[in-house]
């Protein structure tokens, strides 16, 4: 991978041999840390070194890394708890049972990823789609939405507090994941008319 050193990326076997529960942070294309703003990287990179009891696992575009030196020195010195892994299979890390959440702006895909591995998510929304899928996840009772929706105001306090959260009531969010993901399964509930309608509902709102 150029420009980007192996020695900093880890493997998924390096992070599960942790004595540490794992978060999963995977955000869509517009919110890669590879291209999103320096100053809204270093808040989220301050937040999540804050938790020095979890490991983070951050889905991390490396090849399309802007200014990737700079940033990559700053999660060195700022977040050690903090892995760079630019490409693994989302639903196979979720379902270790050391992972306890997915940080994802709620598209259809990462909320059928986290219910089929019965993990909470925090819902950081940027689109339409995302907001209709995290407020059914969030009526589900198995996702937090960080608020204020409006990224540029997220701050490094209110990401810590909504993982605590969600770490604090953990068997809660477990419950009510597991009845979803149950419904699911038995066909009780449509996928596609959970999430994907979002789609549809877009569409009419746009008209």
């Amino acid at each position: 991978m150029p420009n980007f050193p192996q020695s900093q990326l880890t493997s998924n076997e390096k992070v599960f041999n942790e004595n540490k529960k794992v978060i999963v942070f995977s955000m869509g294309t517009l919110l890669e840390p590879a291209k999103m703003p320096i100053d809204k990287f270093k808040t989220i990179v301050e937040g999540l070194a804050k938790l020095e009891s979890m490991a983070v696992i951050w889905k991390y575009d490396a090849q399309q890394m802007v200014d990737h030196k700079n940033r990559r020195e700053f999660l060195k010195k700022n977040a050690p708890n903090v892995h760079i892994m630019p490409r693994f299979d989302t639903r196979s890390v979720l379902s270790n049972p050391k992972t306890r959440l997915l940080i994802s702006e709620c598209d259809s895909r990462s909320a059928l990823d986290a219910v089929h591995a019965q993990k909470p998510l925090l819902c950081m929304p940027m689109f339409a789609e995302h907001f209709y899928v995290a407020e059914k996840l969030r009526r589900a009772g198995v996702a937090v939405v960080l608020l204020p929706h409006d990224t540029a105001r997220i701050t490094s306090d209110a990401l810590v507090d909504s993982i605590k959260f969600v770490d604090a009531n953990y068997a809660h969010f477990i419950d009510k994941m597991k009845v979803l993901h149950d419904e699911i399964e038995n066909e009780k509930i449509n996928p596609a008319e959970l999430f994907l309608k979002a789609f549809e509902e877009i569409g009419k709102n746009s008209e």
